[in-house]
């Protein structure tokens, strides 16, 4: 599984050279409503798509694909003769589209209801993520054709992966690196249970997390709204981690 693990952390570090935090925190801008714009914003989106960081992202995705892809059979043979672990049902669940969908939803729902603009902001930009991601998910698994290791079809690129990595790269954005970090391990993990699951090709793992990262990048183009600092801290008879918003 070396060529597994050295996959889906270059796939990962597509996003290095963006999240990397700025010498003085930007001036958060707030869309709002993100969502009752949706055509305005999702058209703005899909322009974002022909920025050259995107273009970046989609070359080293590219190359993680071009790369992982001579392991995919003997990678797949090694899944069949051993045992499935249980906990890939949890990637199977977690990286559901509708489950990423209905996640984005509730943070912009509650964001809505609770009056807090920054929350529903960080919704309405999953939502914007995952609306991209699955017009970009689904034509391309169409006009790729790939069959999957088990048989089935559609497998290139893997929807389980590219959902959960758009919903990663957004999350880093409006929060940086230390809740960015945890969810990218989180999109790691899925690629890899569809991968154990004999349900994706390593290959399709790495397309979709590099299509994952496209379309967060495209929804966040030319906007900085990196306004939350979090920060873990010592407190009394343990530890604690405070959330604060900036102005």
């Amino acid at each position: 599984m070396l060529h597994s693990a050295w996959a889906l952390a270059l796939a990962l570090s597509l996003q290095s050279a963006s999240a990397a935090p700025p010498a003085s925190p930007p001036t958060r801008s707030v869309e709002r409503p993100s969502i009752t714009r949706m055509w305005q914003n999702v058209r703005h989106d899909f322009r974002g798509l022909a920025a050259p960081e995107t273009a970046f992202i989609g070359s080293i995705g590219l190359t993680g694909a071009l790369v992982a892809h001579p392991s995919d059979r003997s990678i797949a043979d090694w899944v069949r003769t051993s045992d499935r672990p249980d906990v890939v049902r949890v990637g199977g669940v977690v990286g559901d589209a509708w489950f990423q969908s209905g996640l984005a939803v509730g943070f912009y729902a509650t964001g809505t209801l609770t009056k807090s603009p920054g929350l529903a902001s960080l919704g309405g930009d999953l939502v914007r993520a995952q609306v991209v991601n699955a017009v970009l998910t689904r034509g391309i698994k169409i006009a790729a054709g790939r069959q999957r290791p088990n048989g089935g079809h559609h497998a290139m690129p893997s929807g389980h992966t590219s959902a959960t990595m758009a919903t990663a790269a957004v999350v880093d954005a409006h929060f940086g690196w230390k809740a960015g970090l945890p969810a990218y391990a989180l999109a790691s993990f899925v690629g890899w249970t569809r991968v154990r699951d004999d349900s994706h090709w390593l290959s399709d793992v790495a397309a979709g997390a590099a299509i994952g990262a496209i379309s967060a990048r495209a929804v966040l183009h030319g906007r900085h709204v990196r306004g939350w600092t979090i920060t873990p801290t010592a407190s009394a008879g343990g530890a604690a981690v405070y959330v604060v918003r900036g102005e």
